[in-house]
Protein backbone atom coordinates (compact mmCIF):
# COMPACT_ATOMS: atom_id res chain seq x y z
CA UNK A 1 0.00 0.00 0.00
CA UNK A 2 1.29 3.86 -0.34
CA UNK A 3 2.82 5.16 2.33
CA UNK A 4 -0.80 7.45 2.92
CA UNK A 5 -2.93 4.89 2.99
CA UNK A 6 -0.86 2.99 5.59
CA UNK A 7 0.77 5.31 8.07
CA UNK A 8 -0.50 7.76 10.84
CA UNK A 9 -2.09 10.67 9.40
CA UNK A 10 -2.05 12.88 12.38
CA UNK A 11 1.47 14.52 12.19
CA UNK A 12 1.02 15.46 8.36
CA UNK A 13 -2.65 16.75 9.20
CA UNK A 14 -0.80 19.63 11.76
CA UNK A 15 2.00 19.80 9.23
CA UNK A 16 -0.89 20.74 6.60
CA UNK A 17 -2.47 23.13 9.16
CA UNK A 18 0.87 24.82 9.81
CA UNK A 19 1.71 25.23 5.93
CA UNK A 20 -1.68 27.01 5.50
CA UNK A 21 -1.27 28.94 8.26
CA UNK A 22 1.69 30.19 6.99
CA UNK A 23 0.24 30.76 3.46
CA UNK A 24 1.97 28.02 1.67
CA UNK A 25 -1.67 26.22 1.15
CA UNK A 26 -4.95 27.26 0.51
CA UNK A 27 -7.40 27.30 3.13
CA UNK A 28 -9.30 24.40 3.21
CA UNK A 29 -9.69 21.27 4.89
CA UNK A 30 -6.73 18.96 5.42
CA UNK A 31 -9.34 16.13 3.65
CA UNK A 32 -9.74 18.47 1.03
CA UNK A 33 -5.85 19.02 0.57
CA UNK A 34 -4.90 15.46 0.68
CA UNK A 35 -7.13 14.22 -1.40
CA UNK A 36 -5.38 15.70 -4.52
CA UNK A 37 -1.89 13.44 -3.84
CA UNK A 38 -1.78 10.65 -6.23
CA UNK A 39 -2.93 7.94 -4.35
CA UNK A 40 -4.81 9.97 -1.10
CA UNK A 41 -5.35 8.15 2.52
CA UNK A 42 -8.95 7.08 3.08
CA UNK A 43 -10.94 10.03 4.15
CA UNK A 44 -11.86 7.74 7.23
CA UNK A 45 -8.35 7.67 8.29
CA UNK A 46 -8.01 11.78 7.73
CA UNK A 47 -10.96 12.37 9.52
CA UNK A 48 -9.78 9.69 12.73
CA UNK A 49 -6.72 12.04 12.56
CA UNK A 50 -8.04 15.07 12.58
CA UNK A 51 -10.49 13.87 15.53
CA UNK A 52 -7.25 13.36 17.48
CA UNK A 53 -6.01 16.72 16.66
CA UNK A 54 -8.87 17.95 17.89
CA UNK A 55 -9.28 16.09 21.51
CA UNK A 56 -5.47 16.75 22.31
CA UNK A 57 -6.22 20.44 21.26
CA UNK A 58 -4.32 20.78 18.70
CA UNK A 59 -6.60 22.28 15.97
CA UNK A 60 -10.15 23.67 16.59
CA UNK A 61 -13.28 21.74 15.74
CA UNK A 62 -13.99 21.71 11.94
CA UNK A 63 -17.04 23.67 10.79
CA UNK A 64 -20.59 21.83 10.50
CA UNK A 65 -23.39 22.48 8.29
CA UNK A 66 -25.66 25.28 9.55
CA UNK A 67 -22.65 27.19 11.20
CA UNK A 68 -22.11 30.98 10.55
CA UNK A 69 -19.45 32.36 7.78
CA UNK A 70 -17.70 33.22 11.20
CA UNK A 71 -17.55 30.03 12.75
CA UNK A 72 -16.70 28.20 9.67
CA UNK A 73 -13.66 30.42 8.94
CA UNK A 74 -12.51 29.64 12.63
CA UNK A 75 -12.58 25.77 12.01
CA UNK A 76 -10.11 23.56 12.27
CA UNK A 77 -7.37 25.80 12.67
CA UNK A 78 -4.34 25.35 14.29
CA UNK A 79 -4.01 26.63 18.05
CA UNK A 80 -1.07 27.69 20.25
CA UNK A 81 -0.71 24.18 21.73
CA UNK A 82 -0.87 22.66 17.71
CA UNK A 83 2.09 25.19 16.66
CA UNK A 84 4.06 23.92 19.67
CA UNK A 85 3.28 20.29 19.14
CA UNK A 86 4.12 20.79 15.14
CA UNK A 87 7.40 22.31 15.95
CA UNK A 88 8.41 19.31 18.13
CA UNK A 89 9.94 16.31 16.05
CA UNK A 90 7.54 13.92 17.98
CA UNK A 91 3.72 13.00 16.70
CA UNK A 92 1.21 15.15 18.38
CA UNK A 93 0.00 13.09 21.16
CA UNK A 94 3.75 12.30 22.12
CA UNK A 95 4.82 16.19 22.39
CA UNK A 96 1.58 16.90 24.45
CA UNK A 97 3.03 14.49 27.29
CA UNK A 98 5.99 15.97 26.89
CA UNK A 99 4.17 19.45 27.79
CA UNK A 100 2.98 17.75 30.72
CA UNK A 101 6.58 16.38 31.57
CA UNK A 102 7.50 20.22 31.78
CA UNK A 103 4.16 21.44 33.74
CA UNK A 104 4.29 18.80 36.33
CA UNK A 105 8.38 19.59 36.28
CA UNK A 106 9.29 15.77 35.62
CA UNK A 107 10.58 16.27 32.54
CA UNK A 108 13.88 13.92 32.58
CA UNK A 109 11.88 10.71 32.61
CA UNK A 110 9.33 11.98 30.57
CA UNK A 111 11.49 12.98 27.81
CA UNK A 112 13.13 9.51 28.32
CA UNK A 113 9.79 7.68 27.45
CA UNK A 114 8.99 10.58 24.80
CA UNK A 115 12.13 9.40 23.08
CA UNK A 116 11.34 5.79 23.23
CA UNK A 117 8.12 5.64 21.49
CA UNK A 118 9.33 8.02 18.89
CA UNK A 119 11.93 5.92 17.60
CA UNK A 120 11.51 2.11 18.92
CA UNK A 121 11.26 -0.03 22.11
CA UNK A 122 15.25 -0.47 23.56
CA UNK A 123 14.67 -4.48 24.98
CA UNK A 124 16.13 -6.86 23.47
CA UNK A 125 14.52 -10.16 23.33
CA UNK A 126 16.06 -13.31 23.65
CA UNK A 127 15.70 -16.74 21.42
CA UNK A 128 16.81 -18.92 24.20
CA UNK A 129 13.71 -19.70 26.60
CA UNK A 130 16.03 -19.14 29.72
CA UNK A 131 17.57 -15.64 28.73
CA UNK A 132 13.96 -14.63 27.87
CA UNK A 133 12.80 -15.37 31.27
CA UNK A 134 15.84 -14.01 32.37
CA UNK A 135 15.37 -10.58 30.39
CA UNK A 136 11.78 -10.14 31.57
CA UNK A 137 12.73 -10.31 35.06
CA UNK A 138 15.56 -7.70 34.57
CA UNK A 139 12.57 -5.15 32.82
CA UNK A 140 10.16 -6.21 35.97
CA UNK A 141 12.94 -5.57 38.36
CA UNK A 142 13.58 -2.24 36.90
CA UNK A 143 10.09 -1.50 36.49
CA UNK A 144 9.64 -1.59 40.73
CA UNK A 145 12.46 0.56 41.17
CA UNK A 146 10.89 3.07 39.63
CA UNK A 147 7.73 2.66 41.37
CA UNK A 148 5.91 -0.57 39.61
CA UNK A 149 3.07 -1.82 37.17
CA UNK A 150 5.17 0.54 34.19
CA UNK A 151 6.43 -0.04 31.07
CA UNK A 152 7.02 3.28 30.56
CA UNK A 153 9.03 3.70 34.10
CA UNK A 154 11.16 0.68 33.32
CA UNK A 155 12.36 2.67 29.96
CA UNK A 156 13.27 6.01 32.15
CA UNK A 157 15.03 3.51 34.95
CA UNK A 158 17.08 1.95 32.05
CA UNK A 159 18.43 4.80 30.35
CA UNK A 160 19.15 6.54 34.22
CA UNK A 161 20.75 3.71 34.93
CA UNK A 162 22.75 3.36 31.40
CA UNK A 163 23.55 6.73 31.39
CA UNK A 164 25.35 6.55 34.90
CA UNK A 165 27.29 3.59 33.56
CA UNK A 166 28.29 5.06 30.78
CA UNK A 167 29.74 8.33 32.87
CA UNK A 168 31.61 5.92 35.38
CA UNK A 169 33.16 4.16 32.69
CA UNK A 170 32.92 0.94 33.84
CA UNK A 171 35.83 1.23 36.18
CA UNK A 172 38.17 3.43 34.18
CA UNK A 173 38.41 0.74 31.04
CA UNK A 174 35.57 2.80 29.24
CA UNK A 175 32.74 0.69 27.83
CA UNK A 176 30.70 0.63 30.66
CA UNK A 177 27.91 1.71 28.98
CA UNK A 178 27.83 -1.35 26.45
CA UNK A 179 28.28 -3.98 29.31
CA UNK A 180 25.54 -2.65 31.25
CA UNK A 181 23.10 -2.98 28.04
CA UNK A 182 24.62 -6.46 27.96
CA UNK A 183 24.18 -7.48 30.82
CA UNK A 184 20.35 -5.78 31.21
CA UNK A 185 19.28 -6.94 27.12
CA UNK A 186 19.08 -3.36 25.92
CA UNK A 187 20.11 -2.63 22.95
CA UNK A 188 23.35 0.29 22.84
CA UNK A 189 22.50 1.61 19.35
CA UNK A 190 18.88 2.59 20.51
CA UNK A 191 20.21 3.59 23.51
CA UNK A 192 22.40 5.98 22.37
CA UNK A 193 19.76 7.09 19.86
CA UNK A 194 17.49 7.90 22.56
CA UNK A 195 20.61 9.60 24.48
CA UNK A 196 21.17 12.12 21.32
CA UNK A 197 16.81 12.56 20.48
CA UNK A 198 16.90 13.68 24.40
CA UNK A 199 19.40 16.48 23.91
CA UNK A 200 17.59 17.51 20.57
CA UNK A 201 14.29 17.73 21.96
CA UNK A 202 15.19 19.55 24.84
CA UNK A 203 16.97 21.96 22.77
CA UNK A 204 13.99 22.23 20.69
CA UNK A 205 12.17 23.06 24.18
CA UNK A 206 14.88 25.64 25.26
CA UNK A 207 13.86 27.08 21.37
CA UNK A 208 10.64 27.86 22.34
CA UNK A 209 10.92 29.32 25.72
CA UNK A 210 8.98 25.66 27.07
CA UNK A 211 11.74 25.47 29.82
CA UNK A 212 13.80 28.60 28.95
CA UNK A 213 17.22 28.58 30.84
CA UNK A 214 16.54 26.25 33.95
CA UNK A 215 18.81 23.21 33.63
CA UNK A 216 17.01 20.00 33.26
CA UNK A 217 17.51 18.70 36.58
CA UNK A 218 15.56 22.21 37.86
CA UNK A 219 12.80 21.06 35.01
CA UNK A 220 12.39 17.84 36.70
CA UNK A 221 12.39 18.78 40.30
CA UNK A 222 9.86 16.13 41.22
CA UNK A 223 11.38 13.19 38.95
CA UNK A 224 12.14 11.30 41.69
CA UNK A 225 8.73 11.27 42.54
CA UNK A 226 6.92 8.40 41.04
CA UNK A 227 3.12 9.31 41.82
CA UNK A 228 3.96 12.89 39.90
CA UNK A 229 5.77 11.23 36.75
CA UNK A 230 2.88 8.41 37.05
CA UNK A 231 0.30 11.79 36.92
CA UNK A 232 2.13 13.25 34.04
CA UNK A 233 1.71 9.84 31.46
CA UNK A 234 -1.67 9.89 32.59
CA UNK A 235 -2.71 12.92 31.31
CA UNK A 236 0.14 13.11 28.56
CA UNK A 237 -1.53 9.65 27.24
CA UNK A 238 -5.05 10.13 27.63
CA UNK A 239 -7.29 9.21 26.10
CA UNK A 240 -5.27 6.23 25.18
CA UNK A 241 -6.89 4.56 28.41
CA UNK A 242 -8.31 1.58 29.49
CA UNK A 243 -9.89 -0.61 32.23
CA UNK A 244 -8.92 -3.78 33.36
CA UNK A 245 -11.40 -6.78 32.68
CA UNK A 246 -11.55 -9.75 35.20
CA UNK A 247 -9.63 -12.26 34.65
CA UNK A 248 -12.94 -14.51 33.96
CA UNK A 249 -16.28 -14.27 33.14
CA UNK A 250 -18.78 -15.58 35.33
CA UNK A 251 -21.63 -18.38 33.88
CA UNK A 252 -25.66 -17.36 33.84
CA UNK A 253 -25.52 -17.85 38.07
CA UNK A 254 -22.72 -15.00 37.96
CA UNK A 255 -20.06 -17.81 39.20
CA UNK A 256 -16.89 -17.41 38.56
CA UNK A 257 -14.76 -20.54 37.55
CA UNK A 258 -10.58 -20.78 37.39
CA UNK A 259 -10.89 -23.26 34.41
CA UNK A 260 -12.10 -20.11 32.27
CA UNK A 261 -9.34 -17.35 33.88
CA UNK A 262 -8.26 -15.43 30.71
CA UNK A 263 -4.21 -15.58 30.13
CA UNK A 264 -2.92 -12.41 30.64
CA UNK A 265 -4.37 -9.17 30.76
CA UNK A 266 -7.16 -7.24 29.05
CA UNK A 267 -8.31 -3.62 29.09
CA UNK A 268 -11.52 -2.29 27.52
CA UNK A 269 -11.04 0.90 26.03
CA UNK A 270 -12.54 4.35 26.05
CA UNK A 271 -14.22 2.92 22.19
CA UNK A 272 -15.00 -0.71 24.36
CA UNK A 273 -12.49 -2.22 22.22
CA UNK A 274 -11.57 -5.37 24.18
CA UNK A 275 -8.24 -5.34 24.11
CA UNK A 276 -4.79 -7.55 25.44
CA UNK A 277 -1.97 -6.58 26.64
CA UNK A 278 1.01 -8.00 25.21
CA UNK A 279 3.26 -10.71 26.83
CA UNK A 280 6.70 -8.52 26.69
CA UNK A 281 4.64 -6.43 29.22
CA UNK A 282 5.30 -5.73 32.62
CA UNK A 283 1.50 -5.57 32.80
CA UNK A 284 1.10 -8.56 31.04
CA UNK A 285 -0.35 -10.28 34.39
CA UNK A 286 -2.27 -7.64 35.87
CA UNK A 287 -5.40 -8.02 37.53
CA UNK A 288 -8.46 -5.97 38.52
CA UNK A 289 -7.77 -5.34 42.38
CA UNK A 290 -10.07 -6.74 44.98
CA UNK A 291 -12.88 -4.61 46.10
CA UNK A 292 -12.35 -1.40 48.08
CA UNK A 293 -10.37 -0.11 50.11
CA UNK A 294 -8.06 0.19 47.20
CA UNK A 295 -4.12 0.56 48.12
CA UNK A 296 -2.55 4.19 46.79
CA UNK A 297 0.10 4.84 44.73
CA UNK A 298 4.16 4.46 45.57
CA UNK A 299 5.36 7.94 46.03
CA UNK A 300 9.86 8.15 45.97
CA UNK A 301 9.95 5.15 48.20
CA UNK A 302 10.83 2.56 45.27
CA UNK A 303 7.91 0.27 46.42
CA UNK A 304 5.68 -1.24 43.38
CA UNK A 305 2.52 0.32 42.87
CA UNK A 306 -0.30 -2.08 43.82
CA UNK A 307 -2.81 -3.14 40.73
CA UNK A 308 -5.05 -0.89 40.38
CA UNK A 309 -7.68 -0.74 37.74
CA UNK A 310 -6.88 1.81 35.13
CA UNK A 311 -4.04 1.61 32.53
CA UNK A 312 -2.43 4.00 29.89
CA UNK A 313 -0.79 2.96 26.46
CA UNK A 314 0.75 5.30 23.55
CA UNK A 315 -0.68 2.70 20.80
CA UNK A 316 -2.54 -0.25 19.85
CA UNK A 317 -1.23 -2.68 17.51
CA UNK A 318 -3.74 -4.71 15.29
CA UNK A 319 -2.77 -8.90 14.67
CA UNK A 320 -4.10 -11.06 12.59
CA UNK A 321 -7.30 -11.96 15.43
CA UNK A 322 -6.91 -8.92 17.96
CA UNK A 323 -5.70 -5.76 19.46
CA UNK A 324 -3.57 -5.30 21.84
CA UNK A 325 -1.11 -2.92 23.25
CA UNK A 326 3.20 -3.38 24.42
CA UNK A 327 4.19 -0.98 26.60
CA UNK A 328 1.28 0.56 29.54
CA UNK A 329 1.30 2.01 32.98
CA UNK A 330 -1.17 1.31 35.33
CA UNK A 331 -2.34 4.69 36.82
CA UNK A 332 -4.76 5.97 39.49
CA UNK A 333 -8.54 7.54 38.59
CA UNK A 334 -8.29 10.77 39.12
CA UNK A 335 -5.91 12.30 36.84
CA UNK A 336 -8.49 11.55 34.17
CA UNK A 337 -10.48 13.78 35.66
CA UNK A 338 -7.76 16.56 34.95
CA UNK A 339 -7.30 16.27 31.12
CA UNK A 340 -11.08 15.04 30.30
CA UNK A 341 -12.30 16.75 27.56
CA UNK A 342 -16.10 16.55 29.59
CA UNK A 343 -16.94 15.79 33.35
CA UNK A 344 -20.36 14.98 34.22
CA UNK A 345 -22.14 14.19 37.59
CA UNK A 346 -23.99 11.57 38.24
CA UNK A 347 -26.21 11.19 41.53
CA UNK A 348 -25.58 8.79 43.69
CA UNK A 349 -27.63 5.54 44.17
CA UNK A 350 -27.71 1.94 45.40
CA UNK A 351 -24.91 -0.25 44.39
CA UNK A 352 -26.06 -3.07 42.01
CA UNK A 353 -24.46 -6.41 40.15
CA UNK A 354 -22.97 -5.50 36.86
CA UNK A 355 -24.99 -6.59 34.23
CA UNK A 356 -23.40 -8.72 31.16
CA UNK A 357 -23.38 -7.19 27.86
CA UNK A 358 -25.32 -9.53 25.13
CA UNK A 359 -21.61 -10.96 23.82
CA UNK A 360 -21.25 -12.15 27.14
CA UNK A 361 -18.30 -10.66 27.73
CA UNK A 362 -18.20 -10.35 31.25
CA UNK A 363 -15.37 -7.46 30.78
CA UNK A 364 -17.43 -5.00 29.10
CA UNK A 365 -20.03 -3.31 30.67
CA UNK A 366 -22.54 0.01 30.03
CA UNK A 367 -21.52 2.82 32.43
CA UNK A 368 -25.32 2.54 34.48
CA UNK A 369 -25.26 -1.04 35.05
CA UNK A 370 -21.32 -0.71 36.80
CA UNK A 371 -21.47 -2.30 40.21
CA UNK A 372 -19.98 0.84 41.77
CA UNK A 373 -18.51 -1.27 44.60
CA UNK A 374 -16.00 -2.01 42.08
CA UNK A 375 -15.61 1.80 40.78
CA UNK A 376 -11.96 3.21 40.93
CA UNK A 377 -12.10 5.21 44.06
CA UNK A 378 -9.85 7.51 46.16
CA UNK A 379 -11.74 6.40 48.67
CA UNK A 380 -11.22 4.12 51.99
CA UNK A 381 -15.39 3.64 52.45
CA UNK A 382 -16.87 0.95 51.50
CA UNK A 383 -20.94 -0.10 51.62
CA UNK A 384 -21.75 -3.16 53.73
CA UNK A 385 -25.11 -3.93 51.99
CA UNK A 386 -25.71 -4.05 48.18
CA UNK A 387 -29.34 -2.19 49.31
CA UNK A 388 -27.70 0.33 51.37
CA UNK A 389 -27.78 4.15 49.59
CA UNK A 390 -24.09 5.13 48.80
CA UNK A 391 -23.76 9.30 49.38
CA UNK A 392 -20.66 9.62 47.65
CA UNK A 393 -21.31 11.14 44.11
CA UNK A 394 -20.08 9.87 41.01
CA UNK A 395 -18.01 11.55 38.56
CA UNK A 396 -18.33 10.63 34.80
CA UNK A 397 -15.27 11.23 32.87
CA UNK A 398 -15.86 11.51 28.68
CA UNK A 399 -19.18 9.92 29.57
CA UNK A 400 -17.41 6.25 29.55
CA UNK A 401 -15.62 6.15 33.09
CA UNK A 402 -17.73 6.58 36.27
CA UNK A 403 -15.18 7.76 39.05
CA UNK A 404 -17.29 7.03 42.95
CA UNK A 405 -15.35 10.14 45.06
CA UNK A 406 -15.86 11.13 48.72
CA UNK A 407 -18.33 13.64 49.02
CA UNK A 408 -16.04 16.18 50.40
CA UNK A 409 -13.49 15.97 47.77
CA UNK A 410 -15.78 16.39 44.65
CA UNK A 411 -15.75 20.22 44.79
CA UNK A 412 -11.66 20.36 45.52
CA UNK A 413 -11.12 17.95 42.71
CA UNK A 414 -12.84 19.83 40.04
CA UNK A 415 -11.17 22.85 41.19
CA UNK A 416 -7.84 21.46 40.72
CA UNK A 417 -9.03 20.60 37.20
CA UNK A 418 -9.81 23.98 36.49
CA UNK A 419 -6.63 25.17 38.08
CA UNK A 420 -4.04 22.40 36.00
CA UNK A 421 -6.09 23.70 32.91
CA UNK A 422 -5.42 27.14 33.25
CA UNK A 423 -1.44 26.49 34.04
CA UNK A 424 -1.00 24.21 31.30
CA UNK A 425 -2.42 27.13 28.68
CA UNK A 426 -0.42 29.10 30.89
CA UNK A 427 2.69 27.05 29.44
CA UNK A 428 1.54 27.18 26.10
CA UNK A 429 0.17 30.87 25.45
CA UNK A 430 3.73 32.16 27.69
CA UNK A 431 6.06 30.13 27.51
CA UNK A 432 9.55 30.99 29.42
Amino acid sequence: LPELQRSPLDELCLQVKLLERRGFAEAASAETFLAKAAEPPPPAAVSNALRLLEAIGAITPPAEEGDTQQQKQRGERLTTLGRHLAALPLAPAVGKLVLYGVLFRCLDPVLTVACCLAYRDPWVLPVDPTLRRTAAGVKLALSDRAGGCSDHLAVAAAYEAWAAARSSGGGGGGGGDRAFASRNFLSPGTMAMIDGMRSQLLQELRGRGLVGSRSLPNASASARDAAVVRCALACGLYPNAGRLLPANSPDANGNFHAAQQRKGAAIATRKDDKVRVHASSVNSNLRPPPPPPLSKESGSGGKPLHPCPLVVFDELTRSESSLYVRQTTAVGAHPLLFVAERVSRRPPKPAKRAKLNDDGDGGRREIDDIDEENLPSGSDSDSDSEDEEDPSPVLVVDDWLPLRVPAGAELPLLVLRQRIEACFAHLVERPG
